[in-house]
């Protein structure tokens, strides 16, 4: 049986959206691997952009690969024990208690940011702090990991 025009089009568009998504990526991408980027590739290929931005941002880069680190461990170290529960006691209770962990999954994260601002606002230790950045993210992460697993069972 051979494909169908139908398929070749799916397809089409399929590749003209991979491409739509990929193409400013490799521009980024070469951008800032040449010396002048509007001259282009016959510039020449320089890394002295890296240097500058990591110059200027290395330790946001770093903060943030901490926080990711932080906040895997928290996933890992509260997340998925309580996954496991969920999974192993079906119940009323325990469904009521699914569906206040998933509800972060539900609510955009721009209003759980702005809840916890205003929660926790006037603790300004804790709002300047990075383990601020690491509660809302862990909260959004254990959401998932115990949405994905008590309904995978």
């Amino acid at each position: 049986m051979g494909r169908t025009r139908y398929f070749y089009l799916q397809l089409g568009f399929t590749l003209l959206v991979c491409a739509f998504l990929i193409l400013p990526v490799l521009m980024s991408i070469v951008a800032g691997l040449t010396e002048n980027f509007f001259v282009g590739m016959k510039s020449g290929f320089t890394l002295r952009w890296i240097g500058v931005v990591w110059e200027l941002y290395a330790q946001t880069i770093l903060r943030s690969m901490y926080i990711a680190l932080a906040t895997l461990a928290v996933t890992l170290v509260l997340g998925v024990p309580t996954a496991y529960v969920l999974a192993k006691r079906p119940g009323l209770l325990t469904r009521m208690i699914e569906e206040f962990l998933v509800l972060p999954v539900a609510i955009p994260g721009l209003a759980i940011a702005l809840a916890l601002i205003l929660t926790y606002g006037s603790f300004r230790d804790f709002r300047t702090s990075w383990v601020f950045i690491l509660v809302g993210h862990a909260r959004r992460a254990s959401a998932r990991v115990s949405g994905d697993a008590s309904s995978a069972s």
